[in-house]
């Protein structure tokens, strides 16, 4: 699995490159992964913020989480793993 911090670092690459619809599936599983994330609190704003754009960009609309694939999975890198 991926660790979070490395989902947000590929996330932040992603779109700072234009690659909007790769980029907007790393907040989505962060969204997912919520406040089991250590940065969560410092980092849920901004998170925010992002999938907004990168919605925009895309051109979808808002992910309502009805028949939509589940996200893929993120742990925090606690686990050593």
């Amino acid at each position: 699995m991926v660790g979070a911090l490395t989902t947000w670092r590929m996330l932040v690459a992603q779109q700072g490159s234009e690659r909007w619809a790769a980029a907007l599936e790393s907040p989505r599983a962060l969204q997912a992964f919520g406040c089991e994330w250590k940065r969560w609190d410092e980092k849920e704003a901004d998170l925010v913020t992002r999938v907004a754009q990168l919605e925009r960009e895309v051109g979808q609309p808002p992910d309502t989480g009805a028949d939509s694939q589940p996200p893929p999975a993120v742990d925090d890198g606690a686990s050593g793993a």
